[in-house]
């Protein structure tokens, strides 16, 4: 279990360090520029709008799995529905994607990564 929560807490803060350096850009359109090199999982023709917003989620995310991670380390109670509510956001979340730009391949593949937190989360908490 360690070793996923060591896991988590380096996305977590990848997410957060990512994510902020492309909000950091300024404008709408920058910083989507700056978030579709990385997020190659969307089509790389819709606005920047669409990126912009995938920034800030994503940062969010960062935030939630950073938070998990610390809750653990500090054996708080509440860590299991946390862990779990964020794991299953980040799932949900990569599927909505996946529904909504269903004729771009890339983003299927990233459904299914985006839900492994929550099925290793559910091998190793049972």
């Amino acid at each position: 279990m360690i070793y996923f929560i060591y896991f988590i807490s380096a996305y977590g803060i990848f997410e957060i360090v990512s994510n902020t350096f492309h909000l950091s850009k300024g404008s709408i359109g920058a910083i989507g520029q700056s978030a579709k090199k990385q997020h190659r999982e969307l089509p790389l023709n819709i606005s920047d709008m669409h990126f912009f917003v995938k920034a800030i989620i994503m940062l969010i995310f960062g935030l939630m799995f950073s938070a998990a991670a610390l809750m653990y380390f500090l054996h708080t109670d509440a860590y299991c529905i946390f862990a779990m509510l964020t794991f299953s956001l980040h799932g949900a979340y990569g599927l909505v994607q996946a529904v909504l730009y269903r004729k771009f391949l890339n983003v299927w593949p990233a459904a299914v990564v985006y839900n492994i937190p929550l099925i290793v989360f559910l091998l190793l908490y049972n």
